[in-house]
């Protein structure tokens, strides 16, 4: 008798997992939209997002590291790196040269619009709920 109530208590559990899971499948489907999509009916969910800090932060790492690239690049053809930073105390006593090249490329500045390009990063939130539950 024991074992039937244990069974029963397992089986009310979980369909009163699924109720739950489907009003937050439709609580999602009402604040995201289109953006989210159900997969795999109870099992697998996606939630599109557009992350546009995340995208500009990961794009100054970049930018950062390209930066570093070129100072560390100019600075072998004899070129202050001070300088290049604009903090060099030799000024003109240094054996280095105070020269930028003319044919390095600047890098565009991040444009707070990335939100209304076609092509903006998109980024996908996938969360999967095991078979038992």
């Amino acid at each position: 008798k024991r074992m039937q109530l244990t069974e029963t208590s397992v089986q009310a559990n979980i369909k009163d997992c699924f109720e739950q899971r489907q009003e937050e499948a439709l609580a999602l489907h009402s604040i995201c939209g289109d953006k989210f999509v159900e997969r795999i009916q109870n099992r697998v969910w996606t939630i599109t997002l557009e992350l546009t800090y995340l995208t500009n932060v990961l794009s100054k790492t970049k930018q950062g590291n390209s930066i570093t690239s070129n100072i560390v690049n100019t600075n072998s053809q004899g070129i202050c790196k001070y300088y290049l930073r604009g903090d060099c105390k030799f000024g003109s006593r240094c054996k280095f040269k105070h020269e930028t090249s003319h044919n390095e490329k600047s890098l565009p500045p991040i444009r707070e619009d990335a939100h209304l390009k076609l092509n903006a990063p998109v980024y996908e939130l996938e969360v999967r709920f095991p078979e038992v539950n």
